[in-house]
């Protein structure tokens, strides 16, 4: 039950009965008057609403009349008045509404899985399978969302009949980069063998972060100081505590020291701090962080991080308490992993490291484009980003070939020129051997720096060539274009901004 601070207006046939003995109240102010039975029908969420104990009335208080209408109680929905007429139809002897448009009926289904109506859900999943012909990709991300994997299936191959699977939407953002990763995957190559999309298929190289009962308490890294000097306790989201020293808390983290400021100027005065810890300090990271969060505070520990995801999480931790020059000192080490850039991308945006997902996607131009088609666990378990953040990432790669195709073309003349000096006739001979070359590896998924800069690249150019080099100085000459046209090209390539959205990108 919410409040209403302006005037109900009453819905139409058949929701104005006077027989109702409940007001569902719309997101845009309309009043549904309802009959409980009916819906407890229809909805097991509404079922065990409706079983709770109603509010009293008493006339005349503010609280009553805020909560009753007509003496009615009333509950408001964040549904729209559009959207909760057109669900309520189906529970009541008039006819079940159409639907001619995707728009009108996402709405609607979702409505009815977040209420619990399995029967208007199992006719909406046949409405919805409707829309396939029309609308494959968008019906294969809602059916995703709601993990209808035949009705995904049916649209995934849809999908890949019209190769729309590269075009945007805003329903992408629904769906996990996971989902979106499985359905290029399988327009890639159409799997024959039985394949899932809504769910990933199990892979042995998951990890999970351990939680407190995994690892010994010993093995925490704040117990080396469960000594009588701890003079704080730190309660992780999770209910674990840990004890630590203030004054090393201040020295590492201007977060703690603010934090611990705050607990001595409310502490009551004369408290027996020898006999007990007083300082209580409640934290919004669960044991895990907390416990790795300690070992970069205290010495002599050592920081053993296992895996990208850790790392990640980590620095965006070690930033948020204001440990800069630690986050900086890891940032360094998770470059050093040699890890897949699209999965730093991933993790990287998931956790808001915003220079670091720039960074990542400037690195991903470098590999073959295959690499940013590759599954990792993370695609999965992510909560912050969707499929949407992951079309971002592969739209600029294809952006980056076009942009570097007609770049190469009008460019490569012109840095030839500066760099090459010889004859004439063998130096459009070999420019524009080097250009076919550099444009067919661009368009084969290639990275600009192989294109530009492979060694294999330039011998077999002299080797494949019908004449020989009429000057000593050619090969080199060749090598410095090539260096030269790489440094041009990076120079001239457009940036990932992170903080963009696809809407903002495509109006940009």
């Amino acid at each position: 039950m919410v409040t209403h601070e302006r005037t109900l207006s009453l819905a139409s046939h058949p929701f104005d009965k006077g027989s109702a003995d409940a007001i569902l109240a719309s997101s845009d102010h309309i009043a549904y008057r309802v009959h409980t039975q009916i819906l407890s029908e229809w909805s097991d969420f509404f079922q065990d609403l409706f079983s709770l104990p109603q509010p009293t009335t008493k006339l005349g208080t503010r609280k009553d009349e805020q909560l009753l209408l007509d003496g009615l109680p009333t509950i408001t929905v964040s549904e729209s008045g559009e959207t909760l007429d057109t669900l309520l139809r189906f529970c009541y002897s008039v006819p079940d509404p159409t639907f001619t448009q995707l728009d009108k009926l996402r709405p609607v289904l979702e409505a009815a899985v977040k209420y619990d109506m399995a029967q208007v859900v199992e006719i909406l999943k046949w409405r919805l399978e409707g829309f396939v012909d029309q609308e494959p990709l968008r019906v294969y991300c809602i059916a995703c969302q709601h993990g209808f994997e035949r009705i995904a299936s049916a649209a995934a191959r849809e999908v890949h009949r019209q190769e729309v699977q590269e075009s945007f939407i805003d329903e992408l953002g629904l769906i996990t980069p996971g989902v979106y990763n499985r359905l290029l995957l399988f327009c890639k190559v159409p799997i024959t063998t039985p394949w899932r999309f809504c769910i990933p298929l199990p892979t042995p190289s998951e990890t999970h972060h351990p939680v407190p009962h995994d690892v010994p308490h010993g093995n925490h890294p704040a117990s080396i100081s469960a000594l009588d000097s701890a003079d704080v306790i730190l309660r992780s989201r999770d209910g674990v505590d840990f004890q630590a020293h203030a004054f090393l808390l201040r020295l590492a983290s201007p977060h703690f020291e603010g934090c611990l400021e705050e607990l001595e100027h409310a502490a009551e005065p004369g408290a027996e701090e020898e006999k007990k810890l007083t300082q209580r300090l409640a934290l919004e990271e669960d044991s895990w962080a907390v416990s790795r969060l300690l070992e970069f505070i205290y010495p002599a520990r050592n920081h053993d991080l296992s895996n990208v995801q850790e790392h990640i999480e980590l620095i965006a931790l070690l930033r948020k308490y204001g440990m800069d020059r630690m986050a900086t000192h890891l940032t360094t080490a998770l470059w050093a992993l040699d890890a897949e850039p699209l999965l730093i991308f991933l993790l990287a945006m998931e956790y808001n490291l915003s220079d670091q997902a720039a960074r990542a996607a400037c690195a991903s131009l470098e590999q073959h484009g295959a690499k940013l088609l590759e599954y990792h666990p993370a695609m999965d378990h992510c909560e912050r980003i969707s499929g949407d953040t992951y079309f971002r990432l592969l739209k600029h790669y294809r952006d980056f070939q076009s942009f570097v195709t007609s770049w190469s073309a009008t460019l490569l003349p012109s840095v030839w020129k500066s760099t090459i000096a010889t004859c004439p006739d063998h130096e459009c001979n070999l420019r524009d051997t080097f250009s076919k070359n550099f444009t067919e590896s661009i368009q084969q998924n290639q990275s600009y720096r192989h294109a530009a800069t492979s060694m294999e690249t330039l011998y077999t150019l002299f080797d494949a060539s019908q004449y020989c080099c009429c000057h000593p100085a050619d090969r080199a000459a060749l090598m410095k274009f090539s260096r030269e046209l790489a440094c041009q090209l990076e120079a001239a390539l457009p940036k990932f901004d992170p903080t963009k959205n696809m809407r903002d990108s495509i109006h940009t």
